[in-house]
């Protein structure tokens, strides 16, 4: 079931999808140039996410989907997503062009994160050598068969961030979330539980998957 409510916070609205307890580890799910916030409903990510206990976000950037464009750089313009949501020990889940956006705030003082799902990112090696060192617990995850964003970059990845858990997932494309969606939710799962694993969340099963537009980019 799908509710429709509306929200004011800023300036420009963004459009998301969430569901999942309000208390629990939130996971923020972008998307890449030809998808949106939708395509991780299609895919059964929210449910899967919702039913194992994190509150999961699907949002359209600005310029796709159902948000108009903004101005700012984009990883700027993330940032204030991150900050309309008040989101705090959040793991970001960022599939191809996301990485743009997203890979800088691995290391950002004023993001405050649990942990990076890096799926098939682009931008990889102008951002990597800016990364070497970073602590952050980091899921990197290809499709062997990925002719957009070639698995070697998860290699440049692994040689700059130590803890990194590198997946390549047999007979998947570029979204492989797509064609190998069974692989890549349980890699996902696991990675999330093991960030999670002192925490006591309880799985809310009567979740709804909750549209909404927000307001927060100027």
């Amino acid at each position: 079931m799908t509710a429709s409510n509306p929200h004011t916070i800023d300036a420009s609205l963004v459009h998301f999808l969430e569901t999942g307890p309000s208390d629990g580890q939130p996971v923020l799910l972008l998307h890449g140039m030809r998808f949106t916030a939708q395509t991780w409903q299609e895919t059964g990510t929210l449910d899967r996410l919702a039913d194992a206990g994190f509150r999961a976000i699907a949002v359209d950037l600005p310029g796709f989907g159902q948000s108009p464009d903004a101005d700012g750089s984009k990883s700027d313009i993330l940032k204030r997503i991150i900050g309309a949501f008040r989101l705090e020990n959040l793991v970001i889940a960022a599939p191809s062009m996301s990485g743009e956006y997203s890979l800088p705030l691995i290391i950002d003082p004023e993001i405050s994160l649990a942990g990076y799902v890096a799926i098939a990112p682009t931008h990889v090696p102008a951002f990597a050598p800016s990364l070497k060192g970073a602590s952050l617990p980091v899921l990197a995850i290809w499709g062997d068969d990925d002719p957009v964003v070639p698995p070697a970059h998860a290699d440049l990845l692994a040689e700059a961030l130590p803890n990194l858990t590198r997946v390549i997932i047999e007979k998947g494309g570029h979204p492989t979330y797509l064609n190998q969606t069974a692989q890549f939710h349980d890699h996902l799962e696991a990675f999330l539980k093991g960030l999670t694993a002192c925490r006591n969340v309880i799985p809310d099963k009567s979740h709804l998957i909750s549209e909404h537009d927000v307001t927060t980019l100027g």
